[in-house]
């Protein structure tokens, strides 16, 4: 699992080698759900719009069928 760029402005794009992850939540740190989405099947990459998001920590949660990852991420504009 690769996220990139870092520092990233308004585009952040997830990288698997495999297509483990078919969903992706966007959780700000009081645990609310600010966005989420699903990834479609086969894809390895997948970009996201952040510019909608406040500048701050969220916490990018993929979930999959046999795995699930949460990733800190900073959003500064």
């Amino acid at each position: 699992l690769t996220i990139f760029p870092i520092p990233f402005n308004n585009l952040l794009t997830i990288s698997c080698l495999e297509s483990q992850y078919n969903h992706v939540q966007i959780i700000n740190l009081q645990c609310v759900i600010v966005d989420e989405f699903n990834i479609e099947e086969n894809t390895n990459d997948y970009t996201i719009n952040t510019s909608r998001y406040k500048s701050g920590i969220l916490m990018l949660r993929l979930t999959g069928e046999d795995s699930s990852t949460v990733i800190r991420i900073a959003v500064s504009h």
